[in-house]
């Protein structure tokens, strides 16, 4: 990998050391919050990366505009994950990768990634992207960072969500407890245009394909085998 491309070991530093003030204070991140509550208990909505997370923060009626990436073991404190309801939503973990590269390469998207490696980042092709990205946990990290916490108690969150089954999203809120839903999901911030195929935004097709299809889901093996994809 180039150099230039290379995360320091400060940087990551930085970015873990700054998400445990959360947990030193007790606030939670504004965005997670959402007007609703189960049993008592207040619900949280956690944004893993590229898993629809917009959509569902709308559907929920989250904080518009605002987005936090954080992971549950890092912000919150054992007891505030217990006395929580915890909503979040997981994606096929090559698809994910699919969704991440098209937005921050062939879109050239916005975010702190576009604006600290510019051209380098938007040249890159899949398998290089794939050995960039494993740099940033908190970018495109294992989904099981932010559904699961160490709990013997409850070890994962209340509501785990899965983007293929979108249209089932309010059934599956409803049954869980939380009304007062809008009457569909809204489709925010997708990454790829309907009826762009993988071969569109990947530039690749054949044994190429398949072959970053193999390499994903070694990279990503945690996700396939806990999450059940």
């Amino acid at each position: 990998m180039d150099k230039a491309l290379k995360r320091s070991i400060l940087q990551r530093k930085i970015y873990f050391a700054s998400k445990s003030l959360y947990k030193l204070t007790g606030i939670l991140p504004a965005p997670w919050s959402t007007p609703h509550s189960v049993d008592g208990k207040p619900v949280y909505f956690i944004h893993i990366p590229k898993s629809a997370g917009s959509s569902l923060k709308t559907l929920l009626g989250c904080r518009i505009g605002k987005t936090t990436h954080a992971m549950p073991r890092l912000v919150m404190r054992k007891r505030q994950w217990h006395e929580s309801f915890i909503i979040t939503a997981v994606r096929e973990p090559f698809d994910r990768f699919v969704s991440s590269y098209s937005y921050m390469v062939k879109q050239q998207g916005s975010g702190v990634l576009n604006r600290m490696y510019g051209e380098k980042l938007v040249q890159l092709d899949p398998f290089e992207y794939l050995e960039f990205i494993q740099q940033f946990p908190e970018k495109l990290g294992f989904q099981t960072q932010w559904t699961h916490y160490p709990s013997r108690r409850k070890p994962t969150a209340d509501l785990i969500l899965r983007v293929e089954e979108s249209d089932r999203w309010r059934d599956q809120l409803r049954a869980a407890g939380i009304t007062n839903l809008p009457r569909k999901v809204e489709r925010r911030n997708a990454s790829r245009q309907a009826g762009q195929g993988l071969e569109d935004v990947l530039g690749l097709n054949g044994p190429d394909l398949t072959a970053l299809e193999r390499r994903v889901k070694e990279v990503f093996a945690v996700d396939y085998e806990a999450l059940g994809y």
